[in-house]
């Protein structure tokens, strides 16, 4: 297998819906090959961006982007999908979570009948990503929200899409639908805050940890919120998806992965 070193950038989709939506946002859009999952390369702007399909869940998605980060000679990875908002944080259906922090929520020791979380796996993304991301959410030129194509669950406008940034993750092996089942509630209570709840953080970052042993992988983690606890995702599935071009001409836009990307298409 030759190295595929022409990949800048790794965007990882679980979900096949996920996958469509960020491969129809490519230029130059071909089929790759070699990485035994749905896989397309192309371009955004600048850079030559390529997209995988994980599979649901940590296990899968780490032993996919293993095999990718060894394949190519990305220094970014992006992992984009959908997530469970916490409404108490007033993060809702329609939302954008850009990640800080990514907790290995279930990790520990059950001793003395009491759980003890340990944080060994937590994944915490790239800071830089995160302040262009933050940058681009907040620019007021910036154009993203124009390109959002379907309706927001609420109906209202898509200038109401609210970019959670600087945010707290719980990555599970589990949806969860009940917050206050014990599965949840116990490991929950370890940690201060979690704005939203998703299946692959964890998995994904693991991976990255590995290759950076050996190069800088910057890793970043956008979640749309396509539910709240106790609702299903209805669909939305499609809208929680995507990065595009962004041809504003302020200085937001310029070379960098983020910033040559917009966030969109997500609620």
């Amino acid at each position: 297998m030759t190295l595929e070193n022409d990949s800048s950038i790794v965007v990882l989709t679980p979900l096949a819906a996920e996958y469509h939506e960020m491969v129809a946002m490519l230029s130059d859009a071909s089929p790759a090959d070699g990485f035994l999952a749905p896989a397309t390369r192309g371009r955004v702007g600048k850079r030559s961006v390529l997209v995988v399909q994980s599979g649901k869940g940590q296990e899968a998605t780490s032993a996919k982007l293993a095999l990718v980060l060894e394949r190519t000679d990305a220094g970014v990875v992006l992992l984009i999908g959908i997530a469970g908002g916490s409404p108490a944080l007033r993060v809702k259906k329609g939302d954008v979570v850009v990640a800080r922090h990514i907790y290995a929520i279930e990790f520990g020791k059950l001793q003395e009948a009491k759980f003890k979380r340990r944080p060994d796996p937590d994944v915490s993304c790239d800071v830089e990503l995160g302040l262009y991301a933050e940058n681009l959410a907040r620019h007021p030129n910036s154009l993203w929200r124009s390109r959002i194509r379907p309706a927001r669950p609420d109906l209202s406008s898509n200038d109401a899409v609210t970019v959670h940034t600087d945010c707290y993750v719980a990555s599970m092996s589990k949806v969860v639908d009940d917050p206050d089942h014990a599965l949840f509630a116990i490991p929950a209570s370890h940690v201060d805050e979690i704005h939203a709840v998703e299946m692959e953080g964890v998995g994904a970052g693991a991976s990255v940890r590995q290759a950076q042993s050996g190069r800088v992988v910057q890793f970043l983690m956008i979640r749309g919120i396509s539910d709240e606890p106790g609702e299903s995702a209805d669909g939305s599935t499609v809208r929680a998806c995507g990065f595009r071009r962004c041809r504003s001409p302020s200085s937001v836009d310029g070379d960098h992965p983020v910033r040559s990307m917009a966030i969109t298409d997500f609620g």
